[in-house]
């Protein structure tokens, strides 16, 4: 019992301490965390605190519609919202990243993923955004 307490207690600090850092980084620099952080921010203990498909569904995303997600990083959620808008809708992903892209596309390719074929991945410039007929929009734009 004692060794469980203390794995729970690191990972608790380990958690707090990377959110405090990350709170900080932001503050002081208005820009994304770096490609390398993508792995992290994807991760199952991010998903297990932050329902991606919950998320979705919270924002009316239901099959058939077109969403623009801005700033899909790795894709932490990006998968879950491609699913909810099934074969017959379609998600466009963004960022300002092309290493988050990168990441996300080689995420694909992995088996688990191979029912996902609805996603228009766009490199960061708004005139390539898909400004007609989006219905549901998530994401978080920098000042």
């Amino acid at each position: 019992m004692t060794e469980i307490l203390n794995v729970l207690f690191w990972v608790v600090i380990w958690f707090t301490v990377f959110q405090i850092v990350t709170r900080i980084y932001w503050r002081i620099h208005r820009f994304p965390l770096p490609p390398i952080l993508g792995y992290m921010l994807d991760g199952a203990f991010r998903k297990s605190l932050q329902w991606p498909k919950t998320v979705g569904k919270r924002c009316g995303i239901k099959a058939g519609m077109k969403v623009l997600e801005v700033g899909c990083g790795s894709g932490a959620f990006t998968t879950e919202f491609a699913r909810l808008t099934g074969p017959e809708g379609v998600l466009f992903v963004v960022d300002i990243q092309e290493g988050m892209l990168i990441q996300l596309r080689k995420k694909l390719k992995k088996s688990e993923y191979s029912d996902i074929s609805n996603m228009g991945i766009i490199a960061y410039s708004p005139e390539n955004w898909p400004t007609s007929s989006v219905a549901a929009f998530w994401g978080r734009l920098y000042p």
